[in-house]
């Protein structure tokens, strides 16, 4: 429910500072790691640009950076 949470969270800043903007570049690209999010950005994806026209760029990656452990 976190992720859930600070996924929105994310996403709702994304397009309000995206609007801070001064040109007039409609375009947002994300980076996210792979996995159960995909399909909550999908829908992120979906609203910005009917609601906001603005066009997100999702980015998906399984690369996680994590401390080596001795």
């Amino acid at each position: 429910m976190k992720k859930l949470l600070s996924s929105v969270l994310i996403a709702t800043s994304v397009v309000l500072l995206s609007a801070c903007s001064p040109d007039d570049n409609n375009k947002v690209k994300v980076a996210i790691n792979t996995g159960p999010d995909e399909a909550i950005w999908k829908v992120v994806e979906q609203v910005a640009k009917d609601k906001y026209h603005l066009d997100v760029e999702v980015i998906s990656s399984m690369i996680t950076c994590c401390p080596m452990k001795r």
